[in-house]
């Protein structure tokens, strides 16, 4: 492939001997690269931060309506399932117990479920990547421009499919391999679409209240800091970080009760009884009545660091690969 023929960000570059060759596709399709490297970060940084996921689901569980047998780690389902919201808790623990506890014991217990989220993690940014670009073409205006409110929506529609056709299978065969690691994933993907799909409503509220909040809690910030700066004037990097911060802070803990929603919703087996909540306002109703309105923040703390961590540890790796092609 000659020079003039190569991407303008291409041109003119030497290629240092710690770079890997690009196969020339994905020099003429810098969205292929950045979908595969994208991939490969974010399922790096699921098997790097899945400690701190295994414990924030662990702590939500352990709100289940359902009986918990033993007061032992892992945390397993009761064969005979018991409604009895008195005698549902077993051995109640916050985060940091639970964690150290796995780590004086098993650690790798505390990789139970990873595989659909690693697994998850690669293909939710193909998804991602691909339902945008197909949305993006197909919501151009006449003039053939992406305006900004037509690119929200892009961004909104690729983020509802994403989370329909990965985030909630993958997040449903996470939580209840966690509840019950002896079952098999066999076992697991054989209960049915119904299953599967436990907490839909939940997750995909998450999913926009997410998005939707930090943006415009970070946006907020950002413009009330520079109506004092000078006009033009960057905010420093230090100050972006912060910024970046609070936002993720306010995320968290303003979308939380429904991520513990979810994660209620999906840790009930099939043999759950009718009697007991399954839907959001009946465990939203169980939880404040029975275990106290703190417990729709459980496992805020390790969420919090994960998207930390996470973040962090995703963008390191992404761009180190995009450095290694010699695309950067």
């Amino acid at each position: 492939m000659s020079s003039s023929s190569s991407p303008a960000f291409l041109a003119g570059r030497s290629r240092s001997s710690s770079q890997i060759s690009t196969p020339p596709s994905l020099r003429r399709d810098p969205l292929l690269l950045g979908m595969l490297s994208g991939s490969l970060a974010s399922s790096i940084e699921a098997l790097i931060c899945y400690p701190l996921e295994y414990t924030k689901t662990f702590v939500q569980i352990q709100h289940s309506p359902i009986k918990l047998v033993g007061g032992g780690m892992p945390l397993t389902l009761a064969k005979s399932v018991d409604t009895s919201p008195r005698d549902a808790l077993v051995g109640k623990r916050g985060p940091w117990k639970v964690l150290s506890g796995h780590l004086r014991g098993d650690w790798r217990r505390l990789y139970a479920g990873a595989a659909p989220v690693v697994a998850g993690g690669a293909l939710k940014t193909c998804v991602r990547f691909g339902a945008y670009d197909r949305l993006g073409e197909a919501f151009k205006n006449d003039e053939g421009y992406l305006t900004g409110g037509r690119s929200l929506a892009a961004g909104m529609g690729a983020g509802l499919i994403e989370a329909l056709l990965v985030v909630i299978p993958s997040e449903t065969l996470k939580t209840r391999k966690i509840a019950d690691p002896t079952i098999s994933y066999r076992s697991l993907t054989s209960i049915g679409l119904r299953h599967v799909y436990s907490g839909v409503t939940a997750t995909l509220l998450r999913q926009g209240m997410h998005g939707a909040i930090r943006f415009s809690t970070y946006s907020s910030l950002k413009n009330a800091l520079q109506g004092s700066a000078r006009p033009g004037q960057a905010l420093p990097g230090g100050v972006t970080f912060t910024l970046g911060a609070i936002a993720g802070f306010v995320t968290v803990y303003s979308t939380q009760p429904l991520d513990v929603l979810k994660s209620l919703q999906q840790s009930l087996p099939p043999s759950t009884p009718k009697s007991a909540p399954r839907g959001m306002w009946g465990l939203t109703g169980y939880l404040v009545r029975e275990r106290g309105i703190r417990s729709l923040w459980a496992g805020a703390t390790p969420r919090l660091l994960r998207l930390t961590v996470g973040g962090a540890v995703t963008f390191t790796v992404y761009e180190q690969i995009i450095s290694l092609t010699g695309n950067a």
